[in-house]
């Protein structure tokens, strides 16, 4: 494995990677040097050669030969410790991190799918975050929302103030412009929470 594609914090990321690389075969490292190691970060998703993993409660993976290792726990007693061998010369003075020892009930999920497409992983991850719920009812065909645009996904929504809060996520790489189609008044509000501007018959 190569090269990974996972969710970054605005988007998506490629990482490259020296597949045979073996951080204990450079320790202890020089003095000023901080070894590089094999992992990394993400959010939702990481996925290499058409097989994805899909996480929620595990933000690390590893790439070991033709292997993807999903971190279960990843605790920290001190940062800055003065004895880590992957690092030669400290960030700064040790501290103590007592709550990052993740000590206690963790909870993750993940799931697994056979595709490198984005735009795919964007819609899987969000099945897998928010499932559908089965509601019994004798109302047929009634869409609470409803998007005219396949690059704009709702990545999450929430009641606020008795009034429903929906947040909507561009996937594409370019400017789009969609239509929300529903029966009430929508509002607009940036990221800080205020309100911009109201959007009538949308």
């Amino acid at each position: 494995i190569k090269t990974t594609l996972n969710e970054d914090l605005f988007g998506t990321v490629t990482r490259k990677f020296n597949p045979n690389y073996n951080i204990y075969n450079d320790v202890p490292a020089p003095k000023g040097i901080e070894l590089k190691p094999n992992t990394s970060p993400m959010q939702r998703f990481i996925s290499t050669q058409n097989f994805a993993l899909i996480t929620k409660g595990n933000q690390e993976y590893e790439i070991n030969k033709n292997t993807v290792n999903l971190t279960l726990l990843r605790a920290t007693g001190i940062i800055s410790n003065p004895h880590n061998p992957t690092r030669g010369t400290p960030a700064g003075p040790p501290i103590e991190t007592t709550d990052m020892q993740c000590i206690g009930k963790n909870k993750a999920n993940f799931a697994i799918a056979f595709t490198n497409n984005e735009n795919k992983l964007f819609e899987l991850s969000e099945k897998f975050y928010n499932p559908y719920e089965t509601v019994f009812t004798n109302i047929t065909n009634k869409k609470l929302l409803e998007i005219n645009n396949k690059n704009i996904l709702i990545y999450s929504t929430q009641i606020v103030d008795n009034k429903l809060q929906l947040r909507v996520f561009n996937i594409s790489n370019t400017k789009q412009h969609f239509n929300i189609n529903n029966s009430n008044t929508t509002f607009e509000i940036k990221a800080n929470e205020i309100k911009n501007c109201t959007i009538n018959n949308l």
